[in-house]
């Protein structure tokens, strides 16, 4: 049978280690989700190349997106870059549990239609992982990571713009 849950939350600079003293780097977080090596601005490789439970890593961005956009150390490198403040909003992760009974290729194409569809078409960058690990009834448990931007691009592409607080109304759910 089916599950489905869908979590979402800010990642924001807090208490944490990370190249930044005190904060969470989401450069570490996005090298993890896609099971990668990636290298932050302060100099520090987060290495998780290891894992083995990644089953797709990929990025969306909308139409017209510079090339950096597509890049996920540069991406995320450049969102460290843009927030200023030690206690900034970073990124929203969404996290969705994903059917058993899906193929690999199914449940990368129904995560794509959605991030497309609901975040993407909206402005947003999405980076997704999706990770299958085994589960504790010895079957598998796949589910995906989304880490979204909060400021739309620029329009010439060089980089973010103001935070888009309209954005906010898509995780509201009651």
């Amino acid at each position: 049978m089916a599950i489905y849950r869908l979590e979402a939350r800010i990642i924001g600079r807090t208490k944490g280690g990370s190249a930044y003293v005190g904060r969470t780097s989401v450069v570490r977080m996005a090298a993890y989700r896609a099971g990668e090596t990636l290298r932050d601005g302060q100099g520090k490789t987060h290495d998780f190349s290891h894992r083995t439970d990644i089953e797709a890593a990929f990025l969306l961005a909308p139409d017209g997106a510079p090339d950096w956009a597509r890049d996920r150390a540069a991406l995320w490198n450049r969102v460290e870059d843009t927030e200023k403040r030690k206690d900034a909003q970073l990124a929203r992760e969404v996290l969705l549990t994903l059917p058993r009974e899906l193929t690999p290729l199914q449940r990368r194409a129904l995560v794509t239609r959605y991030v497309q569809e609901r975040f993407v078409s909206q402005g947003m960058i999405a980076d997704i992982g999706i990770h299958n690990p085994p589960a504790s009834d010895g079957g598998e448990q796949p589910h995906a990571h989304v880490l979204l931007t909060m400021r739309p691009l620029k329009a010439d592409g060089s980089g973010f713009g103001n935070k888009a607080r309209e954005w906010n109304a898509f995780f509201r759910w009651r």
